[in-house]
């Protein structure tokens, strides 16, 4: 695979766009952070010894723990009113309480069964002057399955005001962005579903791209907060982490589908099969999150699959171009959320939602591109030409052809042909009883009894109120008889409901056989003297129109 210098210097751009957008973020949380009024906790005991509250995954044994520290009240920065605000920015753990002077001032999580989902919380609590001494002890009583400490930025204290600004800009980042993200994804979800539904000639692949998009929103809600699960926190986990593994073999199976690169198809087998090993195995929260703590490695792989993937192409599509970058910027915005980790350096919000925000986008906008693309101005003008083509020929109550539709066909015949022409018996009578609404039902229940007893090749129309045409073609004598006793059948035998009123009707029919090249207000005018002559012989008849018994003279 060789790159041009043209395609390293997109990627140069977009990782310097990112990059950038990324030290915005942490020039403004630096400088908020930065404040004289901000008073740091980092100093704790636990159990005696000296502590930082940094994060840790917990062994087998102690899950309750008691971070505690003095706090001079001269180190306090200086308020208006002599009130302050706890912060305590992602602190991992089922629930936390946090005490000063012996006094709860604030918790956080389900305090009954540890069903909690808190680690992205953002606590903000009340620190009354009143509860202060000149050494105050500030105790945080912290509960944990799995992990307990700090994911974020240290405790602090301050005033109202800061702590105002402070919570908006971290609220900003952390609620809306995440809202931001679900967003994306699920829109991306509906139009994806949307597409596949519209074009017949979908592509495989933005099945796989659907599933995808909505699978990776698992991993979204692991990012909100709640106070209590339905259910207990491995599950929880599990479905969460599940979700990611499955977003990610889809995307690398819709990717293997579209590009045909091995590594893709490789590597979204064995998440696949991670996925399945982590739902069914790991007893209990310490061994699970090791284990995908691991495995995760799996998915920045797949990460990395799609931009070798795209990048193999880069030349060839569009398809390939973005999803080399989206890939590019998934995998360098979640790159930054490991170092933060490794380095134990807090955070304001995950990365790798944006990235992940990015990524969907990307697949949203190619996919509407190939879909324009494949159906093309052309198909769509095709299409819409035959709509308003179909909606010009048929009769808008029954659905069946036109009055118009059928003497056009008439003129246009060349080969023998038989005419039906068929009226309703005393339609006016089933008006008059029954209402003009229970008419137009058996009107539309009569066209399609029509349409059932024809041939393929024949043609039934609506003439005109209650009077149908038929052409039949190539009839020889007998299978005329055969096809008008048929006709009446199919007219005169169902019983037409309406509102619990049954209806029959009787039909009249009048047929005239073109044996050669005829005008068609002829033919027309023949098999209506035939069906004329029938209604006067007394109704629910059947006449054929023959030269010795009719004549083409006109009355004016």
């Amino acid at each position: 695979m060789k790159f041009k210098k043209g395609y390293l210097c997109t990627y140069l751009t977009i990782f310097v766009v990112v990059t950038g957008f990324m030290f915005l973020i942490n020039i403004q949380t630096t400088r908020l952070l930065s404040n004289d009024k901000i008073y740091k906790i980092v100093n704790y005991s636990l159990d005696g010894s000296s502590d930082d509250l940094h994060y840790r995954l917990l062994e087998e044994g102690q899950r309750l723990f008691k971070f505690k520290t003095i706090i001079p009240e001269s180190k306090l920065p200086a308020t208006l009113d002599g009130n302050y605000k706890i912060i305590i920015h992602r602190l991992a753990g089922q629930w936390y309480r946090v005490y000063i002077n012996d006094v709860l001032i604030g918790s956080l999580g389900d305090i009954k069964k540890g069903y909690s989902n808190i680690w992205n919380a953002f606590g903000v609590y009340d620190l009354d002057q009143d509860l202060l001494q000149e050494r105050n002890e500030l105790v945080i009583e912290v509960y944990g399955l799995y992990e307990v400490g700090l994911l974020g930025y240290p405790v602090m204290i301050t005033d109202n005001v800061t702590a105002n600004r402070l919570s908006n800009w971290f609220i900003i980042l952390i609620r809306n962005i995440k809202l931001v993200a679900i967003g994306v994804l699920l829109t991306a979800f509906i139009i994806l579903i949307l597409l596949i539904k519209m074009s017949k000639k979908i592509k495989r692949e933005y099945v796989y791209y659907a599933l995808g998009a909505f699978t990776i929103i698992f991993m979204v809600l692991d990012y909100q907060v709640m106070y209590r699960l339905p259910v207990p926190p491995i599950l929880f986990k599990k479905f969460i982490i599940s979700g990611i593994y499955l977003a990610s073999f889809f995307i690398s199976i819709g990717l293997y589908k579209q590009f045909k690169v091995q590594l893709n198809l490789v590597l979204g087998l064995m998440v696949l099969g991670s996925a399945g090993y982590l739902i069914i195995f790991p007893g209990n929260m310490v061994d699970f999150k090791k284990s995908y703590s691991l495995l995760n490695l799996l998915i920045s792989l797949n990460v990395l699959g799609w931009f070798y993937a795209g990048a193999l192409n880069f030349k060839k599509s569009l398809y390939a171009r973005v999803f080399s970058i989206c890939s590019f910027v998934l995998f360098v915005l979640a790159s930054c959320d490991i170092y933060h980790i490794l380095m134990n350096r807090g955070f304001v919000i995950s990365m790798s939602i944006i990235g992940v925000a990015v990524f969907s986008i990307g697949i949203v906008f190619l996919i509407i591109i190939d879909y324009i693309i494949m159906q093309g101005q052309v198909v769509y003008e095709k299409k819409k030409s035959r709509f308003f083509y179909e909606k010009s020929i048929r009769d808008s109550m029954t659905g069946i052809y036109n009055h118009h539709y059928i003497v056009s066909t008439l003129s246009r015949m060349k080969e023998p042909f038989s005419l039906v022409v068929l009226d309703l018996d005393n339609f006016k009578n089933i008006n008059d009883t029954y209402g003009h609404l229970a008419g137009d039902e058996v009107i539309k229940n009569v066209a399609i009894n029509l349409q059932n007893s024809i041939r393929k090749y024949d043609y039934v129309g609506r003439y005109g109120g209650d009077e149908f045409v038929i052409i039949l073609m190539n009839c020889s004598l007998d299978e005329l008889k055969m096809m008008a006793k048929k006709i009446k059948r199919a007219v005169e035998e169902p019983v037409y409901k309406y509102k619990g009123n049954k209806i029959r009707v009787t039909a009249s029919m009048g047929i005239y056989n073109a044996t050669e090249k005829e005008e068609g207000e002829q033919v027309i005018y023949r098999a209506d003297q035939a069906l004329y002559a029938a209604k006067k012989s007394g109704r629910s008849g059947i006449k054929m129109w023959t030269k010795s018994e009719f004549s083409d003279e006109r009355g004016e």
